[in-house]
């Protein structure tokens, strides 16, 4: 049967062939150079995913992929997260609100974006996808954000009371039970 190993191996194949063609190591090498922005334009369906999985294997370096609309970014983002596995491609999503309305983002998108820029502002990112409306949301300035991140480890010993003062000062909620981001119990 096609297990996962063979799909793997496909998988490997695929991405093999993707930094091969002369469209990625043309572009690639203009990055290398450069290290500015370029334009891709001309793939259909998962043949965008299949050229930035080549383009991110060639350069090995993190890559910003904006798209037109959020709906777009998901279907790259997804595409690439079965190409390169979960933990290479970063979300930045929109906030999803109505314009003028007094409504906060969800929690959810909130994290996800904060942890995207935490990741870029760390140089651990591999791919981000997000659309043009999610670029042009504010978000936080990199030196508060820096300052606002509290960072914890397997096996790290910390003082339980300044992992709680510094919750607080980050806006954490003291709750009975942690039911969404942003509680604490």
């Amino acid at each position: 049967g096609f297990g996962f190993e063979e799909k793997k191996m496909g998988l490997e194949s695929l991405t093999k062939i993707a930094t091969q063609l002369e469209a990625v190591a043309s572009l690639a090498d203009k990055l290398k150079q450069m290290g500015k922005s370029q334009v891709i334009t001309g793939w259909a369906g998962s043949g965008k995913a299949w050229y930035l999985t080549g383009l991110f294997t060639k350069i090995q370096r993190p890559l910003v992929v904006i798209t037109a609309s959020e709906s777009e970014a998901e279907q790259i983002r997804e595409d690439l997260e079965g190409l390169l596995g979960l933990d290479m491609v970063n979300s930045f999503p929109g906030w999803e609100i109505e314009f003028l309305k007094a409504e906060a983002p969800d929690a959810e998108i909130v994290s996800e974006r904060l942890g995207t820029l935490l990741s870029l502002q760390q140089r651990k990112s591999g791919i981000v996808v997000l659309s043009v409306p999610a670029l042009l949301e504010p978000t936080m300035e990199p030196n508060l954000l820096k300052e606002s991140a509290l960072e914890l480890q397997v096996g790290q010993e910390k003082d339980l009371g300044e992992i709680v003062g510094t919750l607080h000062k980050l806006g954490f909620k003291k709750t009975a039970w942690v039911e969404e981001i942003g509680d604490l119990s």
